[in-house]
């Protein structure tokens, strides 16, 4: 009994473990893994088991952290018991949205494993996930990595196309002593199979990108671009394609 009471208080409660069979995941493709749940010192009533996939960054216009839950996994809803010291396992799978931002430098993913225990305190688990990009993307960033601009900072936006990233780069190499930096805003279009977004190429370093994030609705033929499958197929036809375009734009 007295073990009882402690359990319902989360001393000596069943325990949970999602462990992956890999911790990279590219957009689109599909993780997998089990969930061990483990018995406390007494029996308990679970009575279900999910995992919420979050995404913790920060948002590009203000600079306030962000944190959003992207999906929820239920893995189980029905009740069971689970005895003291019993081990229990559970398959997991899920499929990552194509259309979500890749891993960088503030934009990171988990998983948070819930196991809900009747009148006592739930267990919990969180795990670190790296989303990579799909080979669209990977190409598009690819590009400017050929270009010899080095990433400085990153963040979010979302508006009723989904989730857009911003990039901040400086050159390295080609266009060192042209330009400071180079910031790129842009979001995977799957139904054209593009890449829409706008780039702002400046003499000076900068969080300040509302005007940079405004323009991407509107119609400026100079910063705002669209890149092909076509021009996605390889990183020297991505490399290319934004030379040509940040060229353009430094003869303005």
């Amino acid at each position: 009994m007295f073990e009882t009471v402690l359990a319902s208080m989360g001393m000596g409660a069943a325990k949970i473990d999602l462990r992956l069979d890999n911790e990279l995941v590219k957009t689109g493709e599909c993780v997998t893994g089990q969930i061990f749940v483990t018995g406390g010192s007494a029996e308990q009533k679970v009575e279900g088991l999910s995992v919420y996939f979050m995404l913790k960054s920060v948002h590009a216009r203000s600079g306030s952290d962000l944190t959003e839950r992207v999906a929820v996994i239920d893995v189980t809803k029905d009740e069971f018991m689970i005895q003291p010291n019993e081990k229990i396992t559970f398959p997991f799978s899920f499929t990552c949205p194509a259309n979500i931002p890749s891993s960088s430098i503030n934009t990171k993913y988990y998983f948070v494993t819930n196991l809900e225990i009747k009148n006592a305190i739930d267990s919990h688990d969180r795990d670190y996930i790296q989303v990579l990009p799909n080979e669209r993307v990977s190409q598009f960033l690819n590009g400017f990595k050929q270009l010899g601009f080095k990433q400085d900072w990153e963040g979010l936006v979302t508006d009723e196309q989904g989730w857009s990233q911003l990039i901040q780069y400086h050159p390295t190499t080609y266009f060192y002593g042209v330009t400071n930096q180079v910031a790129v805003y842009f979001h995977q279009n799957l139904e054209q199979d593009t890449i829409d977004g706008v780039l702002e190429v400046g003499e000076h370093r900068t969080k300040d990108y509302s005007a940079l994030i405004d323009m991407f609705h509107m119609d400026e033929k100079i910063r705002r671009f669209e890149i092909t499958a076509n021009d996605l197929s390889t990183e020297e036809k991505a490399k290319m394609r934004l030379e040509l375009i940040i060229k353009h734009m430094l003869k303005k």
